[in-house]
């Protein structure tokens, strides 16, 4: 069986990081032979190692590191590989030049806003992607203006999850609301992921002081993400000092980081996503799974996972009044919560569904086999 090698060497752990080694094991599961490229003690490479996962060691000193492009083609060429499958905008340069005058098929995944690449040396780059992929229409659109890519390579693939652990509990969430101090009646609002300056936290705080004191009185915000680690230190201490202010005190609590997101969800009623530009998100499909609507800044793929107001309330990105605005409407008409939820959990379901993404990501494995190969670019490497 031909494998399919994974390029992935991001030494962080986030979102992206934990969905690319979720699809690594999920095709091996599924009986696929499977390899990564990766950087060593990283937490993907560790993970990877953990499943039983064949990981092929990195050095990644650059985009054009030469003994990453020679290491990686020998892999590709030892074990006659069927695709490589790049993940990170630094990835997708040593996958393409090893693949250079080889048969295996190249696939790249889009997991950020891209920028402009219409440049020559991205040119040379692109040319050796078979096919782009990425979650969003409006991203895609994007991608076919910015990068030197034939429209058809562009695909649309959903991230997929398995939703099923996403499911309302009301004994969990009762056990939650009230370890969290939330009071009956009070509606939960919170931000779920990493505290950082364009995560748009900061703007989610503020927008408690441009609520009403009515409304204030009648609401808990929370945020689950403040790292123990030294990154983002000063800024998470920023945000413990504002939650201490006269008029806050006792409305915003801050929690540390978990993966473990299930049970806040249980207790949240909506959830908000203020990032100033986030191509599409993880945490809103988790929350709308479990039937919870979402405040989210009118940016990137955010206006596609709530559709016109459909299933959350879109605000402006930097507005802590357009979030305030967002808040006090599900304040003063709970009603809308329900609605929203509903079909917040249709649309998660339909679209987001783990087996589905994977037939998916199949589809386009399958489109781009078998094909011919093309003539090398970087001279040094066609004695390999």
């Amino acid at each position: 069986m031909r494998p399919i090698v994974h390029v992935i060497t991001s030494t962080s752990w986030g979102g992206l990081e934990m969905y690319v080694v979720a699809i690594i094991k999920e095709q091996a599961a599924a009986g696929k032979a499977v390899v990564a490229f990766s950087l060593p003690e990283t937490p993907v490479h560790d993970a990877l190692t953990a499943a039983g996962i064949p990981v092929q060691d990195a050095a990644r000193e650059s985009h054009l590191h030469l003994p990453d492009i020679l290491r990686l083609r020998k892999l590709i060429q030892s074990s006659n590989a069927k695709i490589v499958h790049s993940h990170t905008h630094v990835d997708v340069w040593p996958a393409s030049l090893a693949a250079m005058g080889t048969t295996v098929s190249h696939v790249h995944s889009s997991y950020m806003p891209p920028g402009q690449k219409r440049d020559f040396i991205h040119a040379i780059i692109y040319r050796r992607v078979d096919a782009l992929v990425s979650s969003s229409l409006a991203a895609n659109e994007k991608i076919k203006r910015q990068f030197p890519i034939a429209p058809e390579k562009v695909r649309l693939v959903r991230y997929g999850r398995h939703l099923e652990k996403f499911r309302n509990n009301e004994d969990v969430r009762a056990d939650m609301r009230q370890k969290l101090g939330i009071n009956e009646g009070e509606l939960a609002v919170g931000m779920i992921g990493r505290v950082e300056e364009g995560k748009g936290v900061r703007e989610f705080a503020e927008s408690l002081s441009h609520l009403s004191e009515d409304v204030r009185s009648r609401v808990k915000f929370f945020i689950v993400g403040a790292r123990k680690e030294d990154e983002g230190k000063e800024y998470s201490t920023c945000l413990q000092a504002f939650s201490e202010r006269e008029g806050i005190r006792g409305r915003l609590t801050i929690l540390p980081w978990t993966t473990e997101t299930t049970p806040y969800l249980n207790a949240l009623d909506v959830v908000v996503l203020a990032s100033y530009n986030e191509m599409y998100s993880l945490s809103v499909i988790e929350a709308m799974a479990m039937h919870r609507p979402v405040i989210g800044t009118n940016t990137e793929g955010t206006p596609e996972q709530i559709g016109d107001n459909e299933r959350g309330l879109l605000v402006e990105p930097r507005n802590p009044t357009s979030i305030a605005a967002a808040v006090t409407r599900y304040v003063t008409d709970r009603s809308l919560l329900e609605k929203q939820g509903a079909l917040a959990a249709v649309w998660a379901h339909r679209e987001h569904a783990m087996h589905r993404s994977l037939q998916a990501l199949e589809q386009v494995y399958q489109s781009v086999c078998p094909r011919t190969p093309t003539p090398m670019v970087v001279s040094s490497l066609a004695k390999t």
